[in-house]
């Protein structure tokens, strides 16, 4: 399975990780064997998805409406789903300007 992993791995678009938890694998029947190796066919599966770099969407949102911020994250990356905000403390509803401030987290459903 691991030697598997590391082919899939290998196969992936520049950009992109495997998601470890959606991996699934299928043994074959055994084509030959002998007292010291098996020969038998084995296949796997796995959802990848984009690395994104959290500093970088920390810097490109930082400053912007909640809604600019939301356009933006659509613009940017495929996503499966609306993108969240939250914001405390903010009376402007507006990201923290310092981009250290905002927490980028990517969740893959």
């Amino acid at each position: 399975e691991d030697l598997l992993l590391r082919v899939l791995e290998q196969r992936l678009k520049p950009g992109y990780y495997l998601l470890l938890d959606s991996a699934s694998f299928e043994r074959g029947e055994v084509i030959s064997a002998t007292p010291e190796e098996a020969l038998f066919r084995m296949s796997g599966q796995a959802a990848s998805a984009p690395r994104i770099e959290t500093q970088a969407v920390s810097r490109a949102i930082a400053g912007q409406s909640v809604e600019s911020a939301k356009e933006y994250l659509r613009n940017r990356f495929a996503l499966r789903a609306e993108p969240e905000i939250q914001l405390s403390g903010s009376l402007l509803q507006r990201l923290p300007w310092w981009a250290q401030r905002i927490r980028v987290l990517s969740t893959a459903r």
